[in-house]
């Protein structure tokens, strides 16, 4: 795992309540100190991709094309065949359903159970 670089912007999708790492609908890359660290993010990174895929699919694709695909809103929009304002509006309630979820879900995690 030496060098690995954990991926971009999904990887640390997970709420503000989640040590803060969405602001303003961006991610905010945080960088493992440790292996113990790094495995922690792993676990945490996995939760989070799982509980993404869980959401209703007008939810989870948007949240697919923005965030895995790193496409802007305008690009999602037209992948999708939809105004730009439904996409963005569907992100807002895609993160706004993981805030609800994700506490639950990381607290189950190994993370959390310690």
């Amino acid at each position: 795992m030496s060098g690995a670089v954990p991926s971009p912007r999904v990887s640390r999708l997970y709420a503000k309540g989640c040590s803060g790492a969405i602001s303003k609908g961006r991610l905010v890359m945080v960088w493992p100190a440790s292996m113990v660290e790094a495995y922690e993010l792993r676990d945490r990174d996995l939760t989070v991709r799982r509980a993404v895929l869980a959401l209703p699919a007008k939810y989870r694709d948007s949240m697919l094309l923005f965030y895995f695909h790193e496409m802007d809103v305008p690009a999602a929009a037209q992948s999708l065949g939809l105004p730009e304002g439904t996409v963005k509006a569907r992100l807002y309630r895609g993160r706004e359903l993981l805030r609800a979820k994700l506490p639950r879900l990381l607290a189950l995690t190994p993370e959390g159970v310690m």
